[in-house]
């Protein structure tokens, strides 16, 4: 096997996260986390004072939708935002909400997952009036 990473090698995670950070380098920003607390049928409760800003990758890739038996197509966008798992001090829940730093654009979590190998994505719903 030489110096080749191998799937049955006991350091494996640890370079995903090694990978992790430099995806993080090379294609990330400054993004604020505020964490919430939700309860249902009701706003969430923000606590600014807890806010963490870190680096994360955010994305907005446009998709089509067709609308009444593809009569109509309109393009949609679909934000999401990922995080290395061991920079985040708490786990992000639904209703969390994500700051770009960049320009402002706010978003809620409304989805989290892990990727299955070292990062947390989150599928994020854009609050007030569209920055892009």
């Amino acid at each position: 096997m030489g110096d080749s990473m191998s799937f049955v090698t006991p350091d494996w995670h640890a370079a995903m996260q090694d990978v992790s950070a430099e995806i993080d380098q090379r294609f990330g920003e400054r993004l604020r986390i505020v964490p919430a607390h939700t309860v249902p049928n009701q706003s969430p409760t923000y606590y600014p004072a807890e806010a963490i800003e870190i680096l994360g990758v955010f994305r907005w890739p446009t998709k089509d939708v067709n609308l009444r038996m593809e009569e109509m197509k309109v393009v949609s966008r679909d934000p999401t935002a990922t995080f290395s798992r061991t920079n985040l001090p708490w786990a992000i829940k639904r209703g969390d909400q994500i700051t770009r730093c960049c320009d402002g654009s706010m978003f809620e979590v409304t989805a989290v997952r892990p990727d299955g190998v070292s990062r947390i994505e989150c599928d994020l719903l854009q609050l007030g009036i569209p920055h892009q």
